[in-house]
């Protein structure tokens, strides 16, 4: 006999992990591999084969930004409003935005007709309190999203904090460091699929949409771990 509330479970978390932007199960399961979850515990859980715990519940809810008791019950709105609810956040880092007595730059400014673009030429914006995961990194930063391409993951103005040596991987939200045509410094906030031995390749999410960059246009590719509202 099938557990019913655990079928509704089910369906909230498949609901969350596609608000949280990762197509699959997969994709969401390897995310989630640093926080101690195994790729077959979640896959397990979304289809359905084996029941979500409460413990997991909590882990799901801390790691995609959402509502503990709207995973588990169904009760009230997905996204929780409260002070104490994690930022949503990215690839395998969940922590909540929290004043740390430190302030790391937001970089870049905005390029003029070109969404979705950051200029990187030594602009600072302004400064922000650190998020818990980035006190003790050095050269950490943050940056402020441009445009929509990146929805529903990330909002226009939203800004992303970045560490700039933590190691990524396929399906990490990654801040990318790009020379373009003119040889102007550009950042790009995606979702990193690959590298190859000539490209460096990512995704958009609105629309879905492929890009590959020439691997010696690359500086850097630098894993996003929280976001934010300045």
């Amino acid at each position: 006999m099938r557990d019913r509330d655990n079928d509704a479970r089910r369906e909230r978390l498949k609901r969350a992990r596609f608000d949280a932007g990762y197509k699959n199960a997969s994709m969401a399961a390897e995310a989630l591999r640093d926080k101690g979850l195994k790729v077959s515990t979640y896959k397990s859980h979304e289809n359905g084969t084996r029941d979500i715990t409460e413990n997991a519940a909590m882990l799901y809810a801390s790691a995609m930004g959402i509502s503990f008791e709207w995973l588990w019950s169904g009760k009230g709105d997905m996204r929780a409003n409260d002070a104490t609810t994690p930022q949503r956040n990215v690839a395998n880092a969940i922590t909540a935005v929290v004043p740390s007595g430190r302030l790391i730059p937001v970089v870049g400014r905005k390029r003029v007709g070109e969404g979705g673009a950051i200029v990187i030429d030594g602009t600072i914006s302004g400064r922000v309190e650190c998020p818990g995961n980035l006190v003790d990194v050095d050269n950490a930063y943050s940056t402020e999203v441009v445009g929509d391409c990146m929805l529903p993951r990330y909002e226009p103005g939203e800004l992303v904090f970045i560490h700039p040596t933590r190691p990524y991987h396929a399906g990490s939200y990654v801040f990318l460091n790009v020379r373009d045509a003119s040889g102007d410094l550009i950042g790009l906030v995606k979702r990193y699929v690959r590298t190859t031995s000539e490209h460096v390749i990512v995704e958009q999410l609105n629309p879905p949409k492929t890009l590959t960059f020439d691997r010696r246009s690359v500086e850097a590719v630098h894993l996003i771990v929280g976001s934010g509202i300045r």
